[in-house]
């Protein structure tokens, strides 16, 4: 007589477990993330080194929350806030030249926001720095820089005014 009560608690009961498991990974997933936020900068270098044992030194200029990364090619790592790092790409496209009164060269930047620096972010970042622009969009995925991040949030396109 009481069968659907028994019934009724065991879905009640798995419903509750899972709600439980949901919970504790999205607890597990977030100390993940501040965890990583926090040590971005050890990682970073961490990958540096690995790579300049293979014989390819990487230039790096650090405040407390950027990273200019510089080889072939240049880019700004920087952590912003909570979920929200930036990339700066330096010349993704030839300087231009213009006359008007004097000359001026205006270098093409572009800065991508992502949401994670994951290991998968920081090798495209890193093969930009090391290859230079021509070469990595021969090698990547996608010649469009944003492309090859995940979890981007936006794109800004930044030009550099020089007078000489």
């Amino acid at each position: 007589m009481d069968d659907w009560l028994d019934v009724a608690k065991d879905i009640e009961d798995k419903e509750q477990a899972k709600k439980l498991q949901e919970e504790e990974q999205r607890k597990a997933r977030l100390n993940e993330i501040l965890r990583t936020e926090k040590s971005w900068i050890e990682t970073v270098q961490k990958r540096i080194q690995e790579i300049g044992q293979k014989g390819i030194k990487i230039s790096v200029a650090q405040t407390p929350n950027k990273m200019q990364l510089s080889h072939r090619g240049i880019a700004d790592l920087e952590f912003i806030s909570h979920l929200c790092f930036a990339v700066t790409y330096h010349n993704v496209k030839d300087s231009t030249n213009l006359v008007l009164r004097h000359p001026i060269t205006v270098h093409h930047h572009r800065t991508v926001r992502f949401r994670e620096l994951t290991s998968e972010n920081l090798e495209e970042i890193l093969k930009f720095v090391v290859l230079g622009m021509k070469k990595y969009c021969q090698m990547a995925r996608s010649s469009r820089l944003e492309h090859n991040l995940t979890s981007v949030i936006d794109i800004q396109n930044k030009e550099e005014h020089v007078t000489i």
